[in-house]
């Protein structure tokens, strides 16, 4: 039997720079392989620091020059031999929407992509102050 697993979120490549801020700690020169909706993969041996809960900032280029910045709060969602992932918990509703512009133009799929964007957004956008309890709705969000 073969399981097919499908993520949640479409993943778009980013080669850009990483850093790590936890405590007193701040981790530099990673790189970063893919981000989506609900996360990122950093590049890099990690597995020797105590991450949990930390900040990263992501600074990088698209559509050949544009740049990509981006600070958060996210999450060790899981690690590898290769690097790993984190999962969002916090970001500014200003950088939210650079992560929109930029998961569309780098998608293979637009339309699928902007369905995710209708459904819910599964971090908190710091500024917004949801009417229900649970996930965001991104239509509330978006401009």
């Amino acid at each position: 039997m073969t399981h097919m697993y499908k993520r949640q979120y479409e993943r778009v490549r980013l080669s850009a720079s990483a850093k790590i801020f936890h405590g007193d700690m701040e981790i530099e020169g990673l790189k970063t392989k893919d981000i989506s909706l609900s996360g990122i993969y950093v590049i890099g041996k990690l597995q020797s620091y105590p991450l949990e809960l930390c900040r990263l900032s992501i600074r990088g280029t698209w559509l050949d020059a544009e740049p990509i910045f981006l600070d958060f709060t996210a999450r060790v969602s899981r690690r590898d031999h290769c690097g790993t992932g984190f999962q969002f918990t916090q970001m500014t509703h200003d950088d939210f929407e650079i992560l929109q512009t930029f998961l569309l133009y780098g998608s293979p799929d637009p339309m699928d992509l902007g369905r995710e964007f209708a459904r819910c957004c599964p971090f908190e956008v710091e500024g917004y102050i949801p009417q229900h309890s649970g996930h965001q709705p991104i239509a509330d969000l978006t401009c």
